[in-house]
């Protein structure tokens, strides 16, 4: 029997397979702010994955406004995207499920490193003096920033397809399976408008 193959939307994929392990994850430890600096080995692992992918899927991105060079580190990475994708940093991410509110890259809008990837940084390279920042803050914030950059991804690829404006709307139903977790901000959803529920606010503020 024959086999159709589509071509695969690998970083999507990939964010999936991180939603699903902090999915799993929260079942030990609730995302609640009294946890923010909970720390462990799973949550190194998924803060390691996201924020390795979260370059990958940036460097992709950024080369589709300079093409010619790929000397691209964290400062460059900002300095390209936000020139020519304003509205990226203002993007949030919401965990419905508990009522959080994340903003992972509220310091580019600032022109600074956000504070997972410092925090990623430092137990990548002094993993014995800064093991602790494997933790539940910069896990959560590195998956939702891997979210969002993904996201953007797509949304440039489709445009570029499609030879025409799309939005963060198209560009999501286009991306399946659907994210169980991890949510744009509902204006991005017109269902979930149309039942009148506003996008939440978070009670945990240290994982902004």
């Amino acid at each position: 029997m024959a086999i159709t193959h589509t071509e695969s939307k690998v970083h999507w994929s990939f964010f999936i397979a991180l939603e699903q392990d902090v999915e799993v994850l929260t079942r030990y430890i609730e995302p609640i702010q009294a946890n923010e600096n909970t720390y462990s080995l799973e949550l190194c692992r998924i803060l390691f994955a996201a924020a390795s992918e979260c370059e990958v899927v940036l460097k992709e991105l950024a080369k589709q406004f300079v093409p010619s060079t790929n000397n691209y580190n964290i400062e460059r990475l900002r300095e390209v995207i936000t020139k020519n994708i304003p509205e990226f940093t203002a993007e949030k991410i919401f965990v419905r499920r508990y009522g959080l509110e994340l903003d992972p890259w509220k310091n580019w809008r600032s022109d600074a490193t956000p504070d997972w990837w410092r925090g990623y940084n430092l137990v990548k390279h002094e993993r014995v003096s800064h093991y602790d920042q494997g933790n539940l803050q910069n896990a959560l914030n590195a998956v939702a920033a891997l979210e969002i950059a993904v996201v953007f991804f797509y949304y440039r690829a489709l445009v570029a397809r499609m030879g025409q404006s799309m939005t963060i709307q198209q560009t999501l139903e286009e991306l399946s399976p659907e994210s169980r977790l991890f949510y744009f901000s509902a204006n991005h959803y017109p269902a979930f408008l149309s039942m009148g529920q506003p996008a939440l606010k978070s009670k945990h503020r240290g994982l902004h």
